[in-house]
């Protein structure tokens, strides 16, 4: 709990089947929404809806990143919806 207490910084890598990849730098106690700002600025957030897996597990962006067990190395897979899911 130290770890997460000191907010450790991560690479996390963030794929889509539409979009490039690309890896983002950040602390684990950082919410998910800080991550989906990062996606958005990234590709785009005209009208598009952006759903966070991980694991299978889809991510809620009022959670921190260390609730869904994202370390070093994890991948954040995105779905990408024209209309709201």
């Amino acid at each position: 709990m130290a770890a997460v207490a000191r907010g450790r910084k991560m690479k996390i890598k963030v794929e889509s089947l539409l979009s490039a990849e690309f890896y983002v730098e950040m602390k684990e106690t950082q919410k998910v929404a800080d991550l989906l700002k990062i996606i958005k600025r990234m590709w785009g957030d005209k009208d598009d809806y952006f759903c966070l897996y991980h694991s299978s597990a889809k991510m809620q962006s009022d959670k921190p990143l260390f609730e869904y067990n994202i370390r070093d190395g994890s991948v954040v897979k995105v779905a990408l919806f024209v209309e709201s899911p």
